[in-house]
């Protein structure tokens, strides 16, 4: 009973800081804290902030005042409410897919066992346990866990942050007076905001299936809707609780210019961040709580599309919010000024971490420098416009009748087809015709050697890239993804264990269809900088015994 206290309690208290993230003017980057496990059987209350550049003193007293205000206050009822249900919820899908747990959590169940004494009954028993406990736990329990573990004594501070920063960040006595600050603030007591109204409150008249096709040897169904709506259904049983399904159409970011590119490419960041319909986004997570449902709109450089998963019971809430995202999203101006002020946020410091200027010079450099393809920056950011975003998204998702869903997972085909009917089948169709446009960015021919200077320590990361036309095939993929597997064990034999000049090494292989067949060879290791030479000359060896004798 108390582990379940304790992840109740972890969970409300990660809503809260999520909901202060949602703000236009958010008081951190990241932000968080929970009740864990420490070390040696000890367990701490644990509050992390990372802070905006500049606003330190402001993050680290958002996350203060939040300790105080559950240390005062504790939770709602409300707030209670949604956390046990969302646990149930999570412990009745574990114990559906109980004969398909991977090896990997059964073993993690044994090690925890061993090391740290936790009971491993099995999630059969654990699942009666939820339900015999769950539904009597108060809120005086969860709240006495605030009182015991956020006190006043045995508190650690730890700050870290950029070297150039390092003499404007506050010593010891700087937080002790914003501490005092918080102790001495009249905080006020949690205001929960939900809204009761149903997420989908409007009769859909549907649509109807005009044709099905069976392909048995594949088990898939393949079904036309009246209004173009393309639905590919294949029933598996690798899950017992989980249905997952994607949803595509031709077009994407490649159809608008370079002046519109960055409001096109954050255009489903800006509405997923914005809720949907009448829920804004502290509301809509708290309408779902206790359902397992995700769904989430997307437009890539030649696609558009919904991404979404849900467990059979909850597939018409899954399917509601399909119907949503094309028919009502929400434009929050709000939500986007904060949305904004992360990414300028994140990227106050990208230009001193050199994995990330290592990251973005290879994309700019592999993308022949095409403003698609080259690293974040404030003037991009500058570039997002909220109302030409809206405009983007509603274009792309303003006709149904080119889009495929595909559904796979724990489904009867049958049992699905009036749901599929009532909100597919009710999606807008205006029978336009779309391809997607060809912007030429191919990685440039001949030989190229690039040296990235960053960072004080000594250590290089090394890539080397093949690429050129390619003919697409299932055959023609399958032998390319065989031979990185071969390359990595041989790269692997070579520059590690022979030479002992990589921790690790490997090769992957990547290719395209459209807009024309290409592959991508990436050999990627990191060594000590005096080594790099040495290591390419045997990794280009490596290369050539396969070419001349082939893979053995």
């Amino acid at each position: 009973k108390n582990s379940i206290i304790r992840s109740l309690f972890n969970e409300m208290l990660q809503t809260r800081f999520s909901d202060l993230s949602k703000q236009a003017d958010p008081p951190f980057l990241q932000a968080g804290a929970s009740i864990s496990g420490f070390l040696a059987g000890l367990d701490i209350y644990n509050a992390f902030v990372v802070a905006k550049p500049g606003e330190m003193e402001r993050g680290f007293k958002t996350v203060l005042t939040e300790t105080e205000r559950v240390k005062r206050f504790g939770f709602t009822q409300s707030e209670l409410d949604r956390a046990k249900e969302s646990y149930l919820v999570n412990m009745e899908s574990a114990f559906k897919e109980r004969d398909k747990t991977p090896s990997e959590s059964l073993v993690n169940e044994y090690v925890r066992n061993f090391l740290e004494k936790e009971a491993s009954p099995g999630i059969e028993y654990e699942f009666k346990l939820a339900h015999k406990f769950t539904p009597s736990i108060s809120l005086n329990d969860v709240n006495e866990l605030a009182k015991r573990y956020i006190t006043d004594v045995n508190r650690d501070v730890i700050i870290m942050g950029p070297e150039k920063d390092k003499d404007s960040l506050p010593d010891e006595s700087t937080i002790g007076k914003w501490i005092s600050n918080v102790k001495q603030e009249d905080v006020s007591a949690y205001v929960d905001q939900v809204s009761k109204k149903p997420l989908l409150d409007t009769v859909l008249s549907g649509g109807k299936i005009i044709s099905e096709k069976q392909i048995p040897e594949l088990g898939i169904t393949e079904l036309s809707l009246s209004n173009g709506v393309k639905v590919v259904l294949k029933p598996t049983d690798f899950k017992n609780d989980e249905i997952s399904f994607t949803a595509f159409s031709p077009g994407g970011t490649s159809l608008y210019s370079d002046e519109d590119f960055q409001s096109a490419a954050f255009a489903t960041s800006i509405i997923r961040s914005g809720g949907i319909a009448e829920f804004n986004s502290i509301q809509l997570p708290k309408l779902l709580s206790g359902k397992r449902v995700s769904v989430s709109p997307y437009i890539s450089e030649r696609s558009e599309g919904i991404s979404g998963s849900s467990n059979p019971k909850d597939l018409e809430t899954a399917l509601q919010l399909t119907y949503l995202y094309f028919t009502h999203p929400r434009k929050d101006a709000e939500t986007f000024k904060g949305l904004i002020a992360q990414q300028k946020g994140a990227i106050a410091n990208r230009g001193n971490d050199p994995n990330s200027v290592f990251a973005d010079s290879v994309a700019a450099i592999l993308g022949n420098y095409n403003i698609r393809r080259t690293g974040p920056s404030l003037q991009k950011i500058n570039q997002i416009n909220l109302d030409r975003a809206f405009e983007i998204y509603k274009d792309r998702f303003s006709d149904a009748s080119d889009f495929t869903f595909t559904f796979v997972g724990s489904f009867k085909p049958d049992s699905i087809k009036p749901l599929l009917g009532k909100y597919l089948g009710s999606l807008p169709s205006v029978n336009r015709k779309e391809s997607p446009r060809d912007l030429g960015i191919r990685i440039p021919a001949g030989k190229l050697d690039k040296k990235i200077y960053k960072g004080q320590e000594p250590k290089a990361n090394v890539r080397l890239v093949f690429s050129g036309d390619y003919t697409y095939s299932e055959k023609h993929n399958i032998q390319l993804d065989a031979l990185a597997e071969v390359l990595s064990i041989k790269l692997i034999e070579r520059l590690r264990e022979d030479e002992g000049g990589v921790y690790g090494v490997g090769a992957r292989a990547s290719y395209t269809k459209f807009p024309k067949g290409r592959y991508t060879f990436t050999i990627s290791f990191g060594c000590a900088p005096e080594n790099v030479e040495k290591l390419i000359s045997s990794t280009l060896d490596e290369i050539n015994k396969i070419r001349q004798n082939g893979a053995q």
